[in-house]
């Protein structure tokens, strides 16, 4: 048995991948293999625990935009937004060559109640439109050019609030928080701006027309 405590300021996440790496490439005896303990094995079963929260929070969403919107096949389509957010992770996760650890996953839960108020304040002009006997079209036109600057605005003043926590300013402890900056910036700003492209166009092309104004 090996026992072995890490350096301040280096993630356990980024150890443990590293050892795994090196291993990998080990031709271990017959019979013999490696597990890890303590911090480590703790941390595998937080992951677990946080890939269940991220399913929980997921069908608790689609469960409370059914009942705001009335349907069903609406919420599928503001949910979209969820892995739209996901690609703005892995991106900014491969850019600051960090890893996916718990701080990273706790951003990722929160994330899913975030990104989709950009596609609820579309979506819900575009049905108060359609009831006053707008086409598809000319709703979603109308409300891509009101909702843009809310939706910028308020995306803009939730990334600078989380700058100084993704460049790592700040007293003890903010090596370990940089992570939730990081992704919630990528995750922000990529499913922001496929938000107001790919909703407006899935919805357009899901939903017929009715009759012009």
């Amino acid at each position: 048995m090996f026992t072995a405590s890490i350096a301040s300021g280096y993630p356990l996440g980024n150890i443990t991948s590293e050892i795994n790496k090196r291993l990998d490439n080990y031709n271990f005896p017959t019979g013999y293999r490696y597990v890890w303990g303590g911090d480590a094995e703790m941390m595998t079963e937080t992951f677990v625990e946080m890939l269940r929260t991220f399913v929980l929070a997921i069908l608790l969403t689609y469960m409370l935009l059914a009942a705001i919107l009335e349907s069903f096949a609406q919420p599928l389509l503001i949910m979209a937004t969820v892995p739209m957010a996901l690609i703005g992770v892995i991106l900014a996760l491969l850019l600051t060559r960090l890893s996916l650890n718990i701080i990273s996953m706790m951003s990722i839960i929160m994330l899913v109640g975030i990104v989709v108020n950009n596609a609820i304040l579309i979506l819900d002009y575009v049905n108060l439109k359609r009831r006053e006997g707008y086409s598809v079209h000319d709703a979603l036109l109308e409300a891509g050019e009101l909702k843009l600057k809310p939706i910028v605005m308020s995306t803009l003043a939730i990334i600078a609030g989380m700058i100084p926590m993704a460049l790592g300013t700040g007293g003890s402890g903010k090596e370990i928080y940089q992570p939730m900056g990081i992704v919630s910036i990528g995750g922000l700003i990529v499913s922001t701006f496929l938000t107001l492209v790919i909703i407006p166009a899935f919805y357009f092309l899901t939903t017929k027309n009715i009759h012009n104004k």
